[in-house]
């Protein structure tokens, strides 16, 4: 009876010993098969930060801009940090998850400045930091995105356009510019400075819906600095204070539509470049 009670202890704690065995092969094989798709996840996060940056340093946004909104999509998407470093030629991109790193590189190619891209690029990001994008929505969603072109003559028309109505503003004749005068002095000078404002922002492919914006910040920025000169002050702050009144309302509606700001405050700026007649007495 003891040899069977033996022989049953013996068999029951091999039969133990192969079941314990089994059970670390499995929790050896689940591990490596969860840290398998942990690192094919952390991939795919990457590739996307990294195309992200591309997007957005191919189509004329800010290197700041860049790496911020690498940075900011690969922390909504779960990786521990993203480091970012920019070239003239090239992004390079590193991701930490669970002590694990992933480098990659890419060659970046100017495509012109498009302002409406960096806007879709930027909607995109702040949609997957507020949960309503998962990594392969979010992926379809930049896969998807193309470049806005305008017309090629609207172009060529409101280039000439604009041309014509700086040189108005720069105290050219009214024969040159090929406009009569008709309107009040204010007046014209806004309307002169808006209409240069929309023609640089088809150059930058401004988003349509934001040109209008372009327009109105022009306009107010072009009389608050003709308003200043006419109480003496000097064309440097007059200029200076109409700019940030430009920069104040751009970065209010880039909030408010989730644009960048250059796509409202670059065009509106560049018709202040010119030399008024206020600015000559200065």
């Amino acid at each position: 009876m003891n040899r069977t009670f033996d022989l049953d202890h013996k068999c029951g704690s091999f039969f133990a010993h192969f079941l314990e065995k089994i059970f670390i092969i499995l929790s050896r094989y689940i591990l490596i098969e969860n840290k398998d798709m942990e690192h094919e996840y952390q991939r795919a996060v990457t590739r996307m930060c990294v195309q992200t940056a591309l997007l957005l340093l191919q189509h004329g946004a800010e290197s700041t801009v860049v790496v911020q909104m690498a940075q900011r999509l690969g922390i909504a998407l779960g990786v521990e940090s993203v480091e970012c470093a920019l070239t003239a030629n090239a992004v390079v991109l590193t991701t930490l998850s669970d002590n694990h790193c992933i480098t990659t590189a890419r060659k970046n190619t100017d495509k012109g400045i498009n302002m409406q891209m960096v806007t879709d690029v930027q909607r995109i990001v702040i949609a997957v930091e507020h949960h309503l994008y998962e990594l392969e929505i979010a992926q379809r969603k930049l896969d998807q995105l193309k470049p806005l072109k305008y017309n090629r003559w609207l172009v060529v028309f409101m280039i000439g356009l604009s041309c014509a109505s700086l040189a108005h503003l720069s105290g050219g004749d009214w024969i040159i510019c090929g406009i009569t005068i008709f309107m009040l002095k204010l007046l014209d000078d806004m309307l002169f400075a808006a209409i240069p404002a929309v023609g640089f922002a088809l150059v930058f492919n401004v988003p349509p819906k934001a040109l209008k914006y372009c327009a109105i910040l022009a306009a107010l920025g072009h009389v608050t600095r003709t308003l200043l000169l006419h109480i003496n002050m000097p064309i440097v702050f007059a200029t200076f204070f109409a700019t940030c009144v430009i920069g104040f309302l751009g970065v209010h509606l880039s909030h408010r539509y989730l644009a960048h700001p250059k796509a409202f405050t670059v065009a509106a700026i560049i018709p202040m470049s010119s030399r008024s007649k206020e600015d000559r007495i200065n």
